[in-house]
Parts: C-alpha cells; sequence; structure tokens
C-alpha cells in the first residue's frame, strides 16, 4: 500500500510539474510554438528558432546563458542571427553562450524571440535531438539563466531548457495504462 501511494504522489507531482514551469528557453520552427520537430536530410539546413516561454515565470531581461547539445556528431550549427537590440556574445552555442541585449527585451511577453540558429546535416543522421542545456561556464554554478526584466542589475533567474527533434516527433505517442494496470506493478 505504501508503494501504491508513492506512485500516485509521484504521478501527481509529475503531472503537475508538467503543466506550469517558471520560464524555459526553448526551440522551435514556427512563431507559435507549436511546432519542435522537422525533417532534415543529409546536406541541409534547417532554422530553428530559440524562444524564451515564460508561462508562470518572470519577464525576460536583457541576457540570457545556455548550451546547445546535439545527439548527432554528424550536425553542425552555423552563424545565428539575433535580434536588433542584441550587443555582445561571449561564447560559443556548443560551450555555453551568453547573450547580451541593450534593453529588456521581455516585458510583458508570454513568448520572446531570441534568435535563429542554422542547424547543418553533413551525413543522414537518422533521428536525432537538439536540446538546451546549462551553460557550464555561468556563475556561481552552470545553468540555463536569464536576466530580470526590470532589474536589479544582472539579477539571474535560472529557467528550463526545451528539446527540438529532427527526423522524429517531439510528441511521442503516450502508452496508456489503466490504473488497474498500473496498481497491479506493486501488488
Amino acid at each position: 500500500m505504501k508503494k501504491l501511494t508513492l506512485v500516485a504522489l509521484f504521478l501527481i507531482f509529475s503531472f503537475t510539474c508538467a503543466l506550469a514551469h517558471n520560464g524555459a528557453i526553448s526551440l522551435y520552427i514556427d512563431e507559435n510554438i507549436n511546432d519542435c520537430d522537422a525533417d532534415i536530410g543529409m546536406f541541409e539546413v534547417v532554422d530553428i528558432n530559440l524562444y524564451y516561454v515564460r508561462d508562470q515565470g518572470p519577464d525576460l531581461g536583457g541576457a540570457y546563458e545556455f548550451r546547445l547539445v546535439c545527439s548527432s556528431g554528424s550536425v553542425s550549427f552555423n552563424v545565428p542571427t539575433w535580434p536588433a537590440t542584441m550587443m555582445i556574445v561571449f561564447g560559443t552555442l556548443t560551450e555555453g553562450i551568453s547573450v547580451a541585449h541593450s534593453t529588456c527585451i521581455g516585458t510583458s511577453k508570454d513568448v520572446t524571440w531570441l534568435g535563429k540558429i542554422p542547424v547543418f546535416n553533413t551525413v543522414e543522421a537518422g533521428e536525432f535531438t537538439v536540446t538546451v542545456v546549462e551553460n557550464p561556464d555561468s556563475a556561481p554554478y552552470p545553468g540555463i539563466f536569464i536576466t530580470l526584466c526590470p532589474d536589479p542589475p544582472l539579477a539571474k533567474y535560472a529557467v528550463l531548457g526545451g528539446t527540438f527533434v529532427f527526423n522524429g516527433s517531439c510528441n511521442p505517442d503516450v502508452d496508456s495504462k489503466s490504473w488497474g494496470a498500473i496498481k497491479s506493478l506493486y501488488k
């Protein structure tokens, strides 16, 4: 019975966490943030867009830090396009990058465009992912961060990272189970 209770609490907690978050830097093809997958062939380039999705989080200030990890070694990132307000960029997409703007760019916006990243596939890679992960050089510890708007100056706020799927689906089918089938696992 204790195991069943723990499983039920875990499922409830997991479901609740999936519904709302305190902001995320995510990757999508479209400006409506609905399409997080695309097909890409050998020697093709597909542009993916980087967005800050506020959800329950704070307004985005004038800077953000992250790193991109690709599950395929046959893929490279070409030179990104940043918003016109971009002032300075430190680092690289794959080793950790910090982007600073001349003004707060996400004030009262649910979704803020952060840039466009061309993805180049050098061989037929099959299904692979590009994921926003922590910048290992962030201070005081590695993370995916935004600055807040309005200030305090340089106040960092940790957010989640998103995943983009190539040659697959970002909305995998869910294997439905009945509550009875779940309970039978713990008898």
